[in-house]
């Protein structure tokens, strides 16, 4: 079963029985302050999370998908910017996040 709520601007979430997700108004998969996509183990707790902006993989103040254990700790992490996955090196490096960074806005 799915539930839809409306959020402002334009903006849904739809809740199903082991999720849910967050659309902007072009019904893409988005959200800037949290993931867009959270699963839940059948007890309720969190399965993973999946950060979008746009439809793309994104998140700059940390991993972008993120699987945990039924404990809650990390299974494993993935970080991605602008729909690319990217490493843990590069992200942590300033020049390339930057460098990235003014190539998908300029």
């Amino acid at each position: 079963m799915e539930t839809r709520t409306e959020l402002a601007n334009g903006c849904y979430s739809i809740k199903y029985d082991d999720g849910l997700e967050y659309y902007n108004q072009q019904d893409q998969r988005h959200r800037e302050d949290g993931p867009a996509v959270i699963w839940y183990y059948k007890d309720g707790s969190i399965d993973c999370e999946d950060y979008f902006i746009n439809d793309q993989y994104h998140r700059e103040d940390g991993p972008e998908y993120i699987r945990y254990k039924k404990d809650g700790s990390i299974r494993w992490e993935v970080h991605a910017l602008y729909g690319m996955y990217i490493t843990n090196e590069h992200f942590n490096d300033q020049r390339f996040v930057t460098r990235l960074h003014l190539e998908k806005i300029g």
